[in-house]
């Protein structure tokens, strides 16, 4: 049975029916190489050693060209290694188990290692960080592994990471995410007991600048499905963002929050929003009947529109000590005489005739609001610039002038809304501070009183 693709790019449904042709495509082989190039914003295709295939989002189609294979590798085998792309300028192809290493560069796929086929992290977890492929634990020489392992392009070689901390078990197939320097490692299988392999029930998280191991807490059961493992580890690698689509459903994670979103696909038309907000959708249909999605999401506005449902990505377990549990007590004295005095004040009422009561902020926050405030949490000490904003809003190829307005309007718009949930004057909501090391730069920093409340807080189910 041949394998099939299918890659929509869409901007509205009578665009769907009209390139049905051109954006369907059938391969000719059994195998052929899927990654993200991160510089033209597409994902391409190659199954043959002359050729390959790119979306061209202009024109809603698939479009082939020349390029030239020049590894010492059999192409045959080439088409069942591993794409490492992430975060990565040039994609990276890993052998499976690890060792021998290509490089998709200059519109050619080369060899750029001095290595061999170790065969030493076989069903190991590909990630990639500061220009560079990383593999952690995997199967090798007659036992699994927890160790990480990566290329260092400049010597072609490949090392093993020095790590220290709480180490996760032997693991084989997890998921892995990186997320501010930390990368997290969930799902998977615990294989400490090999006659007795189980689900990994723990999410590990490494510091990726010390290099330190952290156990931070038991996977919520509600999404720790094997339906979701070799999508999880597929998506995040092939282009680095928080989603993972699968075939009813749209997951969001966010570990710096400890927080999971899940959207629910019940139609087609669910699917259209993503291609009308100019995403990019794509399908993948195995041998075994499986299938594998892939999407890009640039403007999620859209899902909320979507049933969804969150909570916690994971429990935190650490021991219950007597500190601990004194501390614990003391929190929700704290927050029952909070709630308190939150109940007994009114709703205020501001200009634009917009109420705002001390609930939920995920229920006042807009899309990109919520986007900024995590923004403002993961760079609470060190602040925001404003082209790190102006990301938030650059969309549609706007000018300077326009971008500039657009940043103003949502910070206005934030400041309005957490002035009023903490009671912060609005000036005081956001201090703007000069860069030591050049004057000229401005940084931005979230009021200490909006951090302090733990400003986002999300229920569980």
């Amino acid at each position: 049975m041949l394998r099939l693709f299918v890659m929509v790019l869409l901007i509205s449904p009578v665009g769907c029916l009209g390139q049905k042709n051109d954006t369907v495509i059938q391969l000719n082989g059994r195998n052929a190489q899927v990654f993200y190039d991160k510089k033209i914003e597409s994902y391409i295709i190659i199954e043959d050693s002359n050729s390959y295939r790119l979306f061209n989002r202009a024109k809603n189609r698939w479009e082939r060209h020349s390029y030239k294979y020049v590894a010492d590798i059999d192409f045959n085998d080439f088409l069942g290694y591993i794409p490492v792309t992430g975060n990565l300028n040039e994609p990276f192809f890993i052998v499976p188990g690890c060792g021998i290493v290509l490089k998709w560069t200059g519109n050619q796929v080369k060899r750029v290692d001095k290595s061999f086929k170790h065969l030493n992290q076989i069903g190991g977890s590909f990630f990639a960080y500061k220009n560079a492929p990383y593999l952690f634990g995997g199967y090798g020489l007659f036992t699994f592994k927890n160790i990480i392992t990566y290329f260092d392009p400049q010597s072609s070689e490949w090392f093993l990471l020095p790590t220290s901390g709480d180490k996760p078990p032997l693991i084989q197939m997890a998921s892995s995410k990186i997320e501010n320097n930390c990368l997290y490692i969930f799902n998977g299988f615990n294989m400490n007991d090999e006659a007795n392999p189980k689900s990994l029930k723990s999410v590990y998280a490494l510091n990726l600048k010390t290099n330190t191991w952290t156990k931070v807490g038991n996977l919520n059961p509600l999404i720790s499905k094997s339906s979701y493992e070799s999508n999880e580890k597929r998506q995040f690698q092939i282009y680095e963002n928080d989603f993972c689509v699968f075939e009813d459903l749209i997951v969001r994670y966010n570990f710096v929050l400890n927080r999971f979103e899940a959207f629910k696909l019940n139609s087609k038309n669910s699917i259209q929003l993503i291609l009308e907000n100019n995403g990019l959708y794509l399908t993948k249909f195995r041998n075994t009947g499986s299938q594998e999605y892939f999407v890009r999401i640039d403007h999620g506005e859209f899902l909320n529109s979507l049933n969804k449902s969150e909570g916690w990505i994971y429990e935190n377990i650490k021991g219950t000590t007597l500190i601990k549990l004194v501390i614990v007590i003391f929190c929700i004295i704290v927050a029952f005489i909070f709630l308190y005095i939150l109940w007994k004040k009114k709703k205020k009422k501001i200009k634009n005739n917009y109420y705002f009561s001390h609930s939920s902020m995920s229920n006042i926050l807009t899309w990109k609001e919520q986007k900024l405030l995590e923004l403002f949490i993961a760079r609470a000490n060190d602040g925001l610039e404003f082209s790190e904003i102006n990301d938030l809003v650059d969309f549609g190829a706007p000018n300077i002038d326009t971008l500039k307005k657009r940043r103003e309007l949502l910070l206005k718009d934030f400041k309005l809304k957490i002035s009023y949930q903490y009671n912060i004057p609005i000036d005081e909501v956001i201090i703007e501070e000069r860069f030591a090391l050049d004057k000229r730069i401005k940084r931005l920093k979230l009021n200490k009183i909006a951090l302090s409340e733990k400003s986002i807080k999300y229920s569980r189910y």
